[in-house]
Parts: structure tokens; sequence; C-alpha cells
């Protein structure tokens, strides 16, 4: 299976909450994914993962909830 068709099956589409504007642009499914995949591997706490990934703690640990 191709890692597009797989990536869409595993991260649900981005719903826009701000059609108007403002506010925070999202962070990239691509980084999250890759940051919760990073954690659950190596088993580190959410306020370690590294900057290099271009996340934040609270908006990782907010994405893997939902």
């Amino acid at each position: 299976m191709r890692r597009g068709k797989l990536f869409r099956q595993v991260v649900p589409v981005t719903v826009v909450r701000r059609p108007q504007g403002g506010g925070r642009r999202r962070a990239d499914d691509r980084q999250v994914l890759a940051a919760i995949v990073y954690l659950v591997r190596t088993g580190r706490a959410w306020r370690h993962i590294p900057e290099s990934f271009g996340v934040s703690w609270p908006t990782d640990y907010r994405r893997f909830a939902q």
C-alpha cells in the first residue's frame, strides 16, 4: 500500500473551524504524526518532543487525544 493512502486512512480529514481566517496556522498533519510515532516508540514524555519536529507538545497531545 502506498504511504499516501495509508496516511489518509490513519489521519482524519482536516476540518477548518475558522473559515474566516485569523488565528494560528494549523500544525502540519505529517509533523504531528511523526512526533506521535516518535513518542510512542521511545516512551518519552509529551513535554520532551524535540524541537526538530516543529510541533509543540500541547498541540501534539491534543491531536493525539482527538
